[in-house]
């Protein structure tokens, strides 16, 4: 039994089992034959592989038992070379061939994986390096033009993440968006004894995205008595200043002019509010112009009309509706309900004199027009198409139709559809009647009913059919009413 358990020994050895010389009063000592047939069973082919001398595991790698678990000998030429031994015994790769002279080194590389998207100005991006090798490289940042590593400049951080053989770690790096130009370069190189590799990125970015501005209010009439406020703000997250121009020159306060700045910033943007009051007005036809820079160097503006007459606007006299609306609506100036709701504008306008005006308390009439379809499109069984325009003035008027007395609702047999389309000093409303699968219960009165805070109108159709089976309609005549409802 001694000299059995000598050989197996040897046997072991030979097939790379790290075992003490065993005894024959060892366990092993006592083996059984069945059991000594089946230890020769795992041990012997691996002890008869003939092993080259070149075919050996690096030892300062540890990693070569998680090599050949993980089957990754024949993945990359640098496994077989380092866990050569391994490999072999495991019969991952053959035990001759040209692996034995094989100097490929684990690789140093580098990869950017953050993924290009839309920036803004002023935000911060953040990019992640992937590197490996063996041994795991350090991580250096470099940004644009720059010749140095900024890693300890800017919020650089490294995480090592692992691997086997080939060592993996994670660099982080944020980088503030405020270059001048549209677009940066950035580098990450990974580095070590074994070699280099970089990975380089464009950081792409609109440089006024977001950039607004809104300028209040629009064109107007003033008097030489009226202080005249314009109102600009500009926003964005490059925003830098907003200024007012006048006729080419720049403004400023003075004693003419009078400039209030409000300066915020919430979520990465910066908002200006200005105002501009020019102080005691000459007469004037002008544009005045609010412009904003950004920290790139762009410009957005926005401009309007200030007109300033020498007219006497009697104490009485005042626009009701928006000023805006007036003046953009002034055309109406002949109508008696523009006179009432804009009357300072029509005088200045020069449709009234001062010295003619007289407080009115015209309203705006309410028109209706109902249309019929052609008879050639009707047919029994089919569908018919009523069309109501109405005009009014203030508001939007709301449109209701009726069959007889009672309210046409939504259903499947009638559908109802509307469009508004709102313009100065006036609203126009057009409703459509659409009557599905007509049969003798659709015959009779149909009315259309607009109706506004001041008025209301009506118009009507009998809708009906003859003994020859013709369709006709006798439109009966509209109602309007002009007091307030």
């Amino acid at each position: 039994m001694l000299v059995v358990a000598l050989i197996l020994t040897a046997i072991l050895v030979a097939a790379g089992e790290e075992v003490d010389v065993l005894d024959p009063s060892s366990p092993v000592g006592e083996l059984t034959v069945s059991q000594f047939e089946k230890l020769m069973a795992r041990t012997l082919p691996r002890a008869l592989i003939p092993l080259h001398h070149t075919c050996t595991d690096y030892s300062e790698t540890g990693d070569c038992g998680l090599v050949v678990e993980n089957g990754l000998c024949g993945a990359e030429e640098f496994y077989a070379r380092y866990c050569c031994r391994s490999c072999t015994l495991a019969k991952q790769i053959p035990t001759f061939g040209p692996h034995l002279s094989l100097e490929a080194k684990v690789p140093v590389t580098a990869r950017i994986t953050t993924e290009e998207r839309e920036l803004r100005y002023g935000e911060n991006v953040t990019l992640t390096c992937e590197v490996s090798g063996e041994p795991a490289p350090d991580v250096l940042w470099f940004v644009s033009d720059s010749s140095h590593d900024v890693s300890e400049e800017r919020k650089a951080t490294v995480e090592d993440t692992g691997g086997i053989l080939k060592k993996t770690r994670r660099g982080t790096i944020t980088l503030p968006v405020t270059q001048s130009d549209s677009y940066f370069g950035c580098d990450c190189l990974a580095i070590s004894a074994a070699g280099w590799d970089r990975s380089s990125f464009q950081v792409y970015f609109e440089r006024d995205i977001g950039l607004s501005m809104q300028l209040l209010p629009g064109e107007r009439l003033f008097s030489l008595s009226d202080n005249i406020t314009l109102e600009c703000t500009a926003e964005g997250a490059s925003l830098d200043e907003i200024n007012w121009k006048m006729e080419g020159e720049i403004l400023e306060s003075s004693d003419n002019y009078s400039i209030i700045k409000e300066r915020s910033v919430k979520d990465g943007e910066t908002r200006i509010h200005s105002s501009l009051t020019l102080l005691r007005p000459r007469v004037m036809d002008t544009y005045i112009k609010c412009f904003a820079t950004s920290l790139t160097g762009a410009v957005k503006d926005a401009s309007t009309r200030v007109r300033v007459k020498d007219v006497y606007i009697h104490p009485s006299c005042k626009d009701i509706a928006d000023r805006q609306e007036c003046y953009e609506g002034y055309v109406t100036c002949e109508e008696d309900y523009s006179k009432r709701y804009c009357c300072r504008t029509c005088t200045f306008m020069g449709t009234m004199t001062a010295d003619s005006h007289i407080p009115s308390d015209a309203e705006a009439p309410l028109r209706i027009n109902l249309g019929t379809p052609p008879y050639a499109d009707i047919r029994y069984g089919g569908q018919a198409r009523f069309i109501c325009e109405s005009n009014g003035y203030p508001g939007t008027q709301k449109v209701v139709w009726y069959k007889g007395n009672t309210t046409i609702e939504e259903s499947d047999h009638f559908s109802i559809e509307e469009k508004v389309w709102k313009y100065p000093m006036g609203c126009h409303v057009t409703s459509y009647l659409i009557i599905k699968s007509i049969n003798k219960r659709d015959f009779g009165k149909y009315t259309c009913k607009a109706a506004n805070s001041v008025t209301e109108s009506e118009a009507s159709v009998m809708f009906q059919i003859d003994r020859y089976g013709k369709f006709g309609f006798d439109l009966l005549i509209s109602f309007m009413n002009e007091g307030s409802t």
